[in-house]
């Protein structure tokens, strides 16, 4: 009898106090958080080259890429991503960070999405959606710093000729432009 009073005696009290707590606020103090936490990741839109090194290195296919109207769309989905931070690793000019953003509520209307756009070129050969002109300018800065100083020359007059064609184009008309490697044979 005595154990019935006490569940009778708590489920009143239960159904009259409040048993959660309205989180973080209630809890009075304020988070720190560890260092190297990896949290939400976000592109950093005057960086990012739209190169795809990070929709190929991400595990967990959260990145999608979608090239669509001159625009080069890169979305991650932060639902399907697991913090690994490999994205912002991969990244050549450091356009994704990871951030300490992990308590990320969202409301079931919404999809929590992280979202960046670069504009592209298209291939004067084919037309198709190729890289974009930041991308293509960086490309042709390290192929001239990192070309042997004694062909320099002839690799500064090669590649406005084939550097905004797609791969494709680039082996279908490669000896047409006399562009070849072998050419130094």
């Amino acid at each position: 009898m005595k154990g019935l009073k006490n569940i009778i005696t708590e489920s009143i009290r239960n159904l009259r106090d409040c048993q959660t707590i309205s989180y973080p606020s209630s809890l009075g103090q304020k988070y720190s958080h560890l260092e190297g936490l990896r949290g939400k990741p976000e592109f950093d839109s005057s960086k990012c080259t739209g190169c795809q090194a990070c929709v190929r290195r991400c595990s967990d296919n959260a990145i999608s890429v979608v090239d669509e109207n001159g625009v080069r769309t890169l979305t991650i989905d932060v639902t399907r991503c697991m913090y690994c931070g490999r994205c912002a690793e991969i990244c050549p000019v450091g356009a994704i960070t990871m951030t300490n953003k992990f308590e990320l509520s969202y409301d079931a209307s919404e999809k929590p999405l992280t979202v960046n756009e670069v504009a592209v070129n298209n291939c004067v050969g084919c037309g198709t959606p190729y890289d974009s002109t930041r991308l293509i300018k960086e490309v042709q800065e390290r192929v001239i710093a990192n070309v042997d100083p004694s062909v320099v020359n002839v690799v500064q007059e090669d590649l406005p000729k084939y550097i905004f064609l797609c791969p494709q184009c680039r082996r279908r008309v490669v000896y047409e432009l006399k562009t070849h490697t072998r050419k130094y044979y």
